[in-house]
């Protein structure tokens, strides 16, 4: 490791953190006067400075006092920088803190290996005083537009949870209190048949109320990114989609006859291999299929269909329900969107195809629409995946 050439007075006014103070930067270097270089022109600048010698002691810092930005060197004894950043973002509650890397200038190979695991910037040595204070501002800068912009959209979230516990909510949960109402005051009237039917009902209303929150806990973790973390975990290479979609469509065959409905598959051996996890793939055809069966008449017929089509594999599902209007086919994959069907028996909101498209979309696919709005004419929704080039 060189030395540094950190030479006069840095600029003043520092980049401040989300309640208005200086925001602090953990400095994590072994060479001594590095290490004091650093810390003292942050100082002056005006940040908050934490510092370590190595990994391990960085993160018994952290552990006490959680930084706004890191500053690492990359070679270091007990726990070098590559280890660090690993252990760093191994904790949830670290994983969106800017970090820096030190590196001794005319290295590529530690920003590759940098670069491959996702570090932010690089600080190459030896340096001056303005190169630190712009990457430490750029990157605060940058991380706090980062939390805002997520703050904006837990915002958005909290709005339209808000606007459903105001509505949806309300049916259930008036439809359960009713009849609790009933068999406190006309309990002992009731007959056996009357009392089951009381029962029944509130049952439905339990399940609804059970159904739509845990809906409302899957859009969450749609928009907030959660589930996409744990596609990143999960995923992989499935080559018996055949089977998948099989399933899928067996589970429904009770429902089907319970409805009048035919329910019809053409699912053709040998379909070429996708990358997914086999659960969320399998929810958000489940569905598909769902609204295909809720929006059809006694008699008619739901289809599932899987190929390969443009070079992307093709799921779809067809009903001949009264179709989607026209003018609403942009909207229907959006959280808590209502379709206007004439056959839709009070389905309530949409939030079974927004949580299919967000799933879809986690696999890198797309959901396509087709409806001519018309009455019989129904509606078939098209789930489209990559194919991975070398599908053998």
């Amino acid at each position: 490791m060189g030395s540094s050439s950190i030479i006069g007075k840095g600029p003043g006014g520092s980049v401040a953190n989300e309640t208005g103070e200086s925001a602090t930067v953990l400095v994590v270097e072994d060479e001594q006067v590095i290490l004091e270089s650093l810390a003292d022109v942050l100082r002056i600048a005006g940040y908050e400075v934490l510092t370590a010698t190595n990994g391990a002691e960085a993160l018994a810092v952290m552990e006490t006092q959680e930084p706004d930005l890191i500053l690492s060197d990359i070679m270091m004894p007990v726990m070098d920088g590559y280890d660090f950043y690993r252990a760093l973002r191994a904790n949830p509650d670290w994983e969106l803190i800017p970090f820096v890397f030190i590196t001794a200038r005319g290295q590529p190979n530690e920003i590759r290996e940098g670069m491959g695991l996702g570090v932010d910037d690089y600080l190459p040595k030896p340096f001056e005083i303005e190169d630190v204070l712009n990457v430490v501002e750029t990157r605060l800068r940058r991380a706090q537009g980062i939390r805002q912009a997520n703050r904006r959209q837990l915002e958005r979230l909290k709005a339209r949870v808000m606007s459903l516990l105001d509505g949806e909510l309300r049916a259930p949960l008036a439809q359960i209190k009713n009849y609790t109402d009933m068999v406190a005051s006309e309990g002992a009237q009731l007959d056996y048949r009357s009392f089951t039917l009381f029962l029944e009902d509130l049952n439905r209303g339990a399940q609804q109320l059970s159904h739509l929150v845990e809906d409302l806990l899957r859009v969450i973790e749609i928009e907030t990114g959660e589930l996409a973390a744990l596609y990143e975990q999960q995923k992989e290479r499935i080559d018996w989609l055949d089977h998948l979609i099989g399933g899928v469509v067996i589970a429904f065959e009770e429902e089907a006859l319970r409805r009048e409905i035919r329910l019809r598959a053409v699912i053709p051996p040998g379909l070429p291999p996708v990358e997914a996890v086999p659960e969320l793939l399998s929810e958000a055809l489940n569905r598909l299929l769902d609204n295909a069966i809720k929006f059809s008449e006694a008699g008619g017929q739901v289809e599932v269909r899987a190929g390969l089509r443009d070079g992307m594999l093709s799921i779809s599902v067809s009903d001949q329900g009264p179709g989607i209007p026209v003018e609403e086919q942009p909207f229907i994959f959006d959280v808590f969107h209502q379709i206007s069907r004439d056959h839709s028996e009070g389905q309530g909101i949409g939030l079974g195809l927004a949580i299919a498209r967000g799933l879809v979309e986690l696999h890198g696919g797309r959901i396509e629409v087709e409806s001519e709005g018309l009455a019989g004419r129904g509606t078939t929704l098209t789930i489209r995946l990559p194919v991975p080039e070398n599908p053998q």
